[in-house]
């Protein structure tokens, strides 16, 4: 009987060796390394780009799923594709992610990456919206919008933001 090692009959790739984590892998380049973008995820990409079209009622929607089956890699893939991000996507994928094949248009939102936490997912969501609105503009042209935010967060009082522009 060979004695071969269990490591040795495998060849799994790193992306498979941890979960993918929104905030990081968004800026790391191999984030998407060696993702299959297969006949599901393409289905879930064209419900997703019809709330593209103007008037959509579909802007809303669920991906639930086992862990490990890929949930929020899919979202990686979304934040960027969303972010007008799709001709940077490796090989594998960059044919099947054509904007043309889901959408006349050429989405450039800025993504606002939040992985859930113990903290409140209002909280959460405001303190990384005031990180990309800051990072998004210069000090010069200082938004409201980053004011208020930033009073929400500094008060211990949950505040309705109203924005006015």
């Amino acid at each position: 009987m060979d004695d071969a090692k269990i490591s040795e009959l495998f060849k799994i790739s790193g992306r498979f060796l941890r979960s993918a984590h929104l905030e990081r892998d968004f800026h790391d380049a191999s984030g998407l390394n060696d993702y299959i973008l297969n006949d599901y995820t393409q289905n879930c990409l064209q419900r997703i780009s019809v709330g593209l079209e103007k008037n959509s009622g579909q802007r809303a929607w669920r991906i639930t799923g086992d862990y490990g089956s890929g949930k929020s890699s899919f979202a990686l893939f979304l934040a960027h594709w969303f972010s007008g991000k799709s001709g940077h996507f490796p090989k594998s994928i960059k044919e099947k992610s054509n904007y043309k094949l889901y959408t006349d248009k050429n989405p450039q939102f800025t993504p606002v990456l939040v992985t859930g936490s113990r903290a409140p997912l209002g909280i959460s969501i405001l303190k990384e919206l005031y990180r990309c609105l800051k990072n998004k503009y210069s000090k010069k042209n200082k938004l409201k919008l980053l004011e208020q935010i930033q009073s929400v967060l500094q008060s211990d009082k949950v505040v309705p933001l109203i924005y006015e522009s």
